[in-house]
């Protein structure tokens, strides 16, 4: 079965020739591997930034807990959201729930 991606749909070929089944990117499970693949391809200590600034310690409280400077961490911080495509701390606190990083709200 051959499945290409379009925009925001995943088109999926049909054993029936000329026969083309489209569904949702979501439905086809690719949003969950972009996510884990995203994650996987973060650092080591860009995971640790982004544990420490998910539990919402500033950059400079991150530093001070790895011992390095407040704009390395932010350098970390950086880097983590824009691969994990993440804008802002709301964003950053739903992915770590979701995720298992934060342990999800009673």
């Amino acid at each position: 079965m051959e499945r290409r991606r379009v925009g925001a749909r995943a088109v999926v070929g049909d054993p029936t020739p000329g026969a083309v089944q489209i569904r949702p990117v979501e439905e086809s499970g690719a949003a969950d591997r972009e996510m884990t693949d995203a994650y996987d391809s973060l650092t080591m200590r860009e995971r640790e930034v982004l544990h420490l600034a998910a539990e919402g310690l500033t950059s400079a409280q991150i530093a001070d807990r790895l011992s390095i400077s407040p704009r390395t961490a932010e350098t970390h911080r950086a880097n983590s959201l824009r691969k994990l495509n993440i804008r802002g701390q709301t964003e950053l606190v739903r992915y770590a729930i979701g995720r298992g990083i934060l342990p999800a709200p009673i």
